[in-house]
């Protein structure tokens, strides 16, 4: 009898957590494969965890004198981090 509640308690206690290990293997899988997909394209190396966000000065003018110099310097495409888990291409 003891050993049928410890086998219960065990299965509500690694099913979560067998869930949420999942999810987050996935999510690093997703990110790592966009991850290669836009490195493929120009831009600035990124920081390892701020990404591009910490380059960028903000709303005026010298956020639009950024924005000018790089659609200069990458006039197709460019690619840019926002943080460590979500790259875009501009």
């Amino acid at each position: 009898m003891l050993l049928e509640n410890h086998a219960i308690v065990w299965s509500i206690m690694l099913t979560p957590i067998a869930y949420l290990l999942y999810n987050l293997i996935v999510l690093l899988m997703d990110v790592i494969r966009r991850g290669l997909a836009v490195e493929q394209f120009p831009g600035e190396p990124k920081h390892w965890f701020w990404g591009h966000i910490h380059l960028y000065p903000g709303a005026n003018e010298a956020g639009l004198k950024y924005q000018r110099d790089h659609t200069q310097q990458y006039p197709l495409t460019q690619m840019v981090w926002f943080g460590p888990l979500l790259p875009s291409i501009c």
